[in-house]
């Protein structure tokens, strides 16, 4: 049974059992993270399009057509940055510190995000 979306855990994409972890679904990232990632990517997207239809529209000078358009790009650019995340693309694990003799190895991992596909564009 599915419970609330804050308790769902969803893993990274291409890791998990095959990962380096081999028990990392309490090292994923839960709904109300990926929600939050989502949620970010469409605010992005909206202003962005904002931006883009105000400078088609309502800017009458050429200085702040091109600001609105470079405002549009740059937001652009961190809801696609947003959207990897959300999809799992650059979603990876750190270690943290060595483990206790008491806790399992998996326990000391951190999920983050690493942008370096970004250098390959």
């Amino acid at each position: 049974q599915i419970g609330l979306l804050s308790e769902q855990v969803l893993p990274c994409m291409g890791q998990g059992a095959a990962g380096p972890i081999q028990n990392a679904a309490e090292n994923d990232l839960t709904g109300t993270s990926w929600a939050a990632l989502w949620g970010t990517c469409i605010v992005f997207s909206l202003q962005a399009a904002f931006h883009f239809v105000r400078a088609g529209c309502s800017v009458s000078s050429s200085r702040a057509q091109q600001h609105e358009m470079l405002s549009g790009a740059a937001t652009s650019t961190c809801a696609l940055l947003y959207q990897g995340m959300a999809c799992g693309i650059s979603c990876s694990w750190y270690a943290v510190g060595e483990p206790s003799p008491m806790e399992a190895a998996e326990s000391r991992h951190r999920v983050f995000f690493s942008l370096l596909y970004v250098e390959r564009a």
